[in-house]
């Protein structure tokens, strides 16, 4: 069995005692982890301190946001209102089923990736895992065959990977100085000769259509390695494992302010142009600095009744009805 250390007292850590940060994702005893003063999340000794005692997201006195996740550009562009609860009331989503089960397989995956565990170990381990935090879902048994399918297809692939690479590199990168940095996570990066390949596992359904350049994923990931690395990577690769589906964006221009990737839909090639891309991330860091968070009309009840832990707790009533809260307390104040 592979030992993980402590980051805060450096000795090993039992499987039943161990918790991560939930900023910089390093393994900590249950007993050495700080939790923010706010929202109670888990800090190592370094964010403990470097936040005032608090996460990132509560350490906001000014409400000035340093840096923002790559998710949190997500969630803004499918919602606004979301992300202000998360961001500025520090209502922290509920975990779904589906994200749990994501978190699981990738922490095996990235295991494999460095040749911690055999595929057998991995199988055991993961399979137990799932049946201990997903033990109350009605769908249990289909989490249990995607997390094999997705590791035997990860094996199937793994030896057309390089053998020099990171796993879960974190990257904080600035668009722009007077933005909010980004920060972004890659599951791997590989360093073949002169090139750099990324390659990002996935547990859910394959993107299809627009979506492939209108996602925000590819285009922060790209340039991630690209301000680190002082280079554009060859390729930026979505394994859907448990579905054998690969969607390849491919490098096509690197010409400074056209940088540009083709991929290929399977019925359709698409370019992503990664320059208007970030033009938009640009955009919505600067709503985000400037405390816009207005829920905007095109808000689709299908997100909030499919996509949103808020509604589900009932946090936020969905779009409409909140809208209409919005304008009530504006008229009010404007008495």
């Amino acid at each position: 069995m592979i030992k993980i250390y402590c980051n805060s007292c450096q000795t090993p850590i039992n499987k039943a005692d161990i918790v991560y940060c939930s900023q910089c994702n390093v393994p900590l005893h249950k007993e050495c982890a700080n939790h923010c003063r706010k929202c109670g999340a888990v800090l190592c000794d370094k964010c403990y301190g470097d936040n005032n005692f608090q996460c990132e997201g509560c350490y906001n006195p000014e409400q000035v946001f340093k840096t923002i996740r790559r998710s949190h550009l997500e969630l803004y562009a499918a919602c606004p209102y979301a992300l202000y609860l998360e961001l500025v009331k520090g209502v922290k989503p509920e975990a779904n089923d589906y994200a749990t089960l994501g978190t699981i397989i990738h922490h095996y995956l990235d295991l494999l990736s460095n040749h911690l565990l055999t595929k057998s170990q991995a199988l055991t381990d993961m399979t137990a895992e799932i049946m201990v935090e997903l033990k109350d879902s009605d769908k249990i048994e289909d989490f249990l065959k995607t997390s094999v399918k997705s590791i035997d297809k990860f094996i199937e692939y793994q030896p057309s990977f390089g053998d020099k690479f990171n796993t879960e590199e974190n990257i904080i990168f600035s668009l722009d100085d007077s933005l909010p940095f980004v920060s972004c996570t890659l599951d791997r990066v590989d360093f073949v000769n002169d090139d750099i390949h990324i390659a990002d596992w996935k547990t859910g359904k394959p993107m299809s259509g627009q979506k492939l350049i209108t996602d925000l994923q590819p285009p922060l990931y790209i340039e991630a390695i690209h301000k680190k690395y002082r280079e554009y990577p060859k390729t930026f690769t979505l394994y859907y494992l448990a579905h054998d589906k690969i969607k390849m964006y491919k490098l096509l221009d690197a010409t400074e302010g056209n940088v540009q990737y083709a991929v290929d839909s399977g019925r359709n090639t698409y370019t992503l142009n990664v320059t208007e891309a970030l033009e938009r991330t640009k955009e919505i860091l600067k709503r985000i600095n400037n405390k816009n968070f207005t829920m905007p009309k095109d808000v689709s009840s299908w997100y909030c009744t499919n996509m949103c832990s808020h509604y589900k707790t009932g946090v936020c009533a969905s779009s409409s009805k909140e809208q209409w809260k919005v304008l009530n307390d504006k008229y009010a104040g404007d008495k």
